[in-house]
């Protein structure tokens, strides 16, 4: 190899990985994916840059939204303590129940169960109108009932992805990315969801 051809070719190995370390460091400050970790209820969630978390409100204890071609998409986690509910199956069932009583507009879609790092959870989709005169959203919502030791009570959690019927599925992988990433968490480490 001629000197211009080494000299060439080391610049543009310096280019190149000039290039990567730029990217990188942009990538880690802008783009690197957040574990947000509610330490007072107990659980964590994993957003990309792509969510703008919001602060509690509405009955949730964390919420974040997204915007894909001017269409909204939310994500809310609920976290409560609860008793009396063997699995995460039956809190589904109570929940829902309650719901569909006070909720004109209420329509359910299917049920099912997705397969989690956390184990199995429960899950409904359904329309609703929350007040007459709005607007329909539809939900894919996840059923998460973590059986603690050391704690007063058992927790539930409801993971909730909303968006308007017409741009839903944009959303669902986004939905189902935060799902797979949820913990309930304990001073000993993951609880499993059941």
């Amino acid at each position: 190899m001629t000197t211009p051809a080494r000299r060439i070719t080391a610049l543009a190995v310096i280019g190149v990985l000039a290039f990567a370390i730029v990217a990188g460091g942009l990538w880690f400050a802008f783009w690197k994916p957040v574990r947000h970790v509610d330490r007072e209820h107990g659980f964590s969630i994993l957003f990309t840059a792509e969510w703008e978390i919001w602060p509690p409100g509405d009955g949730a204890t964390i919420r974040a939204s997204r915007t894909i071609h001017d269409a909204n998409g939310v994500i809310s986690v609920l976290a409560s303590p609860v008793e009396n509910f063997p699995d995460a199956a039956a809190y589904r069932t109570w929940w829902i129940g309650a719901t569909e009583k006070s909720m004109p507009g209420f329509a359910r879609v299917k049920d099912g169960e997705r397969e989690t790092p956390a184990g199995k959870v429960p899950w409904t989709e359904y329309i609703y109108r929350a007040q007459p005169g709005d607007f329909r959203l539809q939900a894919l919502q996840f059923f998460v009932l973590a059986k603690g030791k050391g704690q007063e009570k058992d927790r539930g959690f409801i993971i909730t992805g909303t968006a308007a019927p017409g741009v839903f599925e944009r959303f669902r992988a986004d939905f189902l990315e935060a799902v797979d990433s949820f913990r309930a968490e304990t001073p000993g480490g993951v609880t499993p969801a059941r």
